[in-house]
């Protein structure tokens, strides 16, 4: 389970569940390499990677791993 930083980093995460539009789109989450790294590394903490080759499809296309993310963020809501 999350711990209490990561759930406030991912809750924090801006545009997190919403496409944003082309104007948008250097606020969003996955713009900053920072913030995509450090999504990495709680994901694959989580054990979300079971592959290197679901790595490899973070880096390209992170917001297919938005899910996961909304996912881990209701089980520490839910306890």
């Amino acid at each position: 389970m999350l711990d209490k930083e990561n759930y406030e980093y991912l809750k924090s995460l801006p545009s997190l569940g919403i496409k944003p539009t082309i104007f948008d789109l250097p606020k969003a989450w996955y713009a900053s390499g920072d913030t995509m790294f450090t999504v990495a590394r709680i994901l694959d903490k989580q054990g979300i990677f079971q592959k290197t080759s679901q790595v490899i499809d973070y880096f390209e296309k992170p917001r297919k791993f938005e899910q996961d993310i909304q996912r881990l963020i209701k089980e520490y809501e839910n306890g």
